[in-house]
């Protein structure tokens, strides 16, 4: 594969994927060690039953917050990035200022819901309404969550990456840093406060990077900006409703998994599902920081939409492939590690899943010009496919391969998804990947395949080492081609940000 003659325009592309890439690969990494080691205190101290009580409330949170959020932390990203590249400080304050009427309105409603209903809610959810009171404090913690929300798609919009990291960070380190102290000296009647203080101390710190953008005081009447988030609210309310369809096809599959089977086959899912697609999920986090506002400056030009599509596609490729090589070795290590030697019986899922992986690559850049180009009901349609898609596949897998049926599916779902979404991508946007990064894909994935054989047949000490070996080789010739094609070092990186 020649890798010469690179404009300039490519390089700096290039290395301003890798350093947001780092940056945030960084803090995704210590946002997961913090959550480990978090998850694993809890347990002791909580134990099983305060850890489903607490799960409860949280994944009730999470609906409710997604739900009268209306998709905004992310359609708003890319209204405000699209004002940004105006340079009109008038149109950008006047974005701000009605993103933060919506999302200010959106979660006193959310609130007043929430306690309204509390009682049905306390119901529905535990089977009893002795929950009603801590679901109305719990009101707080939706008001809280949903301006972190809007003040973080601000400071995303607007491509303060350095902001945007420490906003993350400093979430993780409070919740551990205040949920300790509250569950050891109150046990299950600290879930509610720690969730309430948890939000609470993440709005303060999005507040304070947010605080930092400098907005103009322009006249704008509520109903010009109600006029003015239609867009932001079309949109958002098509990603809510994706959000929702991901949430039932989970649930459609939990609930048939432990109809047919068993509550352990379950867990058993669940586990390898989270370390299939958090193993990998942490790089398009980082990478996605960026994108989507990228995306959006750029989508008025057809050339410069796919120089960063291209651009963002490789770069995962190159970081993702070494990643998946080096999976097959340390599968059991990391089950070990994450789970215990009990969960062993995902070995086969999280091979098969990882040979999807890099189809899900590619779904995920392509998902990501539906939404720069503002083609909500197109992206919709997009995700609709596929979470139907995925819970036809798992039946079929689970009925008849078990655990392992899961894997597969997960692999062929990606791999129809990436079909479906090029096609619509094809004829909505006239995007194409060229000839070179497909030959690239198709090598990756054929060396994946190669690997995974030879694990499946070669599964022993000597067979693990051969893998580790050919996955360091892949590592050092992909970092050879980030390297040649950004002129990026690890040197002239840190010594830019000193």
């Amino acid at each position: 594969m020649p890798i010469s003659k690179i404009s300039m325009n490519e390089k700096q592309s290039f290395r301003s994927i890798l350093k947001t890439t780092g940056l945030f690969g960084g803090v995704e990494v210590l946002k997961i060690l913090v959550n480990v080691f978090q998850t694993k205190i809890v347990a002791v101290i909580l134990g099983p039953v305060g850890i489903g009580i607490q799960n409860m409330f949280t994944t009730m949170l999470y609906m409710l917050t997604s739900f009268f959020g209306l998709g905004l932390q992310t359609s708003a990203v890319r209204e405000v990035a699209r004002a940004n590249a105006t340079n009109d400080e008038i149109t950008i304050s006047k974005t701000i200022i009605t993103l933060r009427r919506w999302i200010n309105t959106t979660a006193i409603i959310g609130a007043v819901f929430m306690i309204s209903f509390a009682k049905p809610l306390s119901q529905l959810t535990f089977d009893t309404p002795k929950y009603s009171l801590f679901i109305i404090f719990l009101s707080l913690a939706l008001i809280f969550t949903v301006l972190s929300n809007g003040q973080t798609a601000l400071i995303k919009g607007l491509r303060r990456l350095k902001d945007l990291a420490k906003v993350s960070l400093c979430g993780s380190i409070i919740s551990l840093i205040v949920s300790i102290p509250i569950f050891y000296f109150w046990g299950e009647n600290g879930i509610v406060p720690v969730i309430i203080i948890s939000a609470f101390c993440v709005l303060i710190c999005s507040y304070v990077y947010a605080k930092k953008v400098v907005v103009k005081n322009v006249d704008i009447s509520y109903k010009e900006s109600v006029v003015r988030g239609k867009e932001m609210v079309k949109i958002g309310f098509f990603l809510m409703l994706s959000t929702f369809l991901a949430q039932l096809s989970s649930y459609s599959i939990n609930g048939y998994i432990s109809h047919v089977g068993n509550f352990a086959d379950v867990g058993y899912y669940r586990a390898g599902y989270l370390i299939t697609t958090h193993y990998v999920g942490l790089i398009f986090t980082a990478m996605g920081a960026d994108f989507l506002p990228r995306l959006t400056e750029a989508n008025e030009k057809a050339n410069q939409m796919s120089e960063v599509v291209h651009a963002q596609s490789l770069v995962a490729l190159l970081i993702i492939t070494p990643l998946l090589t080096f999976l097959f070795p340390l599968i059991k290590i990391i089950i070990s590690i994450l789970y215990s030697t009990e969960f062993y019986v995902i070995e086969n899922y999280i091979s098969w899943a990882a040979l999807g992986l890099l189809s899900r690559l590619c779904v995920w850049c392509l998902s990501y010009i539906l939404l720069a180009k503002g083609f909500s009901v197109r992206y919709f349609v997009s995700e609709l496919f596929a979470n139907l898609t995925n819970v036809l596949f798992c039946i079929w897998g689970y009925k008849w391969f078990n655990i392992q049926g899961l894997g597969i599916a997960f692999c062929l779902n990606n791999i129809i998804c990436l079909l479906f979404n090029y096609v619509i991508v094809i004829r909505s946007c006239d995007f194409r990947y060229n000839n070179r990064f497909w030959s690239r894909f198709m090598l990756a994935n054929l060396l994946l395949i190669v690997l995974f054989l030879f694990h499946r047949f070669f599964n022993n000490l000597w067979g693990n080492i051969v893998l580790l070996v050919v996955s360091l080789i892949v590592t050092l010739y992909c970092l050879k081609i980030l390297k040649k094609k950004s002129e990026f070092s690890l040197r002239t990186f840190f010594k830019k940000k000193n």
